[in-house]
């Protein structure tokens, strides 16, 4: 999806083991325009979790986890 819309591009290694990801200057425009709704969103996350805030980030990686 990311590749497809021209935001990613990915190169593989030299051996063939290893593919590396990239941002296209398309993808830097979208992420540079999203950033600052990500930042809000975090900002009000942790208004409202407070010091509760490393345990539901504790939580959601059990939860993660136990789905994989």
């Amino acid at each position: 999806m990311l590749k497809k819309a021209g935001w990613v591009k990915s190169n593989t290694g030299s051996d063939g083991r290893f593919t590396y990801i990239d941002l296209t200057a398309k993808g830097n425009k979208v992420l540079s325009n999203v950033f600052p709704h990500w930042q809000l969103a975090q900002d009000q996350v942790k208004k409202i979790l407070g010091g509760r805030l490393d345990s539901f980030q504790k939580n959601l990686k059990n939860i993660n986890t136990n789905l994989i």
